[in-house]
């Protein structure tokens, strides 16, 4: 079992897309340093904690179970080359020692999965409700500019269908 449940030493991880061999590493969940978001570190063994060998943000990140100790992490990454950036996937997989300390891991995954969907503690949107999830529509449009849009559109579509209306009779 794991020192800690946010802890995972002598995790073995490798980059799917990469044909270089496993590596030995420490998964450690926690919030990043710059951002506050939660994030899944993987450090190569010997090196310095400060500077996480692969770095995965769980905004956008999913898990797969692929047997038993074994685990699939897939995130969104972007890279600029020529002044224009392209989106792509990432995949890495993770080892784990024994199966406990695999669904350990998977219960962390969910647990610092679920800080980001439901935003924090409490949080309310500009409407009053609560969050319940948070897609990609919900991070790149703030709740205001939402409610204007539908707002308008609702209008929009009450003066058609009163013209509609006004036309049949």
């Amino acid at each position: 079992m794991a020192s800690s449940p946010d802890l995972f030493p002598n995790v073995a991880f490798s980059d799917v897309s990469a044909a270089a061999p496993a590596a030995e590493a420490t998964a450690a969940f926690g919030l990043g340093a710059t951002t506050g978001a939660p994030r899944l570190c993987l450090v190569k063994s010997g090196k310095d904690e400060a500077e996480p060998t692969v770095d995965i943000d769980l905004a956008d990140a999913q898990v797969f179970k692929l047997g038993p100790m074994e685990w699939l992490c897939v995130c969104d990454e972007s890279e600029a080359k020529a002044g224009v950036e392209e989106s792509f996937s990432r995949a890495i997989k993770v080892v784990l020692r024994t199966e406990a300390e695999s669904k350990a891991f998977s219960l962390a995954f969910q647990q610092w999965k679920h800080q980001v969907i439901s935003g924090k503690a409490g949080e309310r949107l500009e409407n009053g409700s609560i969050i319940a999830s948070k897609s990609k529509f919900d991070t790149k449009i703030e709740a205001s500019s939402a409610k204007m849009y539908f707002h308008y559109y609702g209008q929009l579509l009450h003066q058609q269908n009163m013209l509609q209306d006004f036309v049949r009779t």
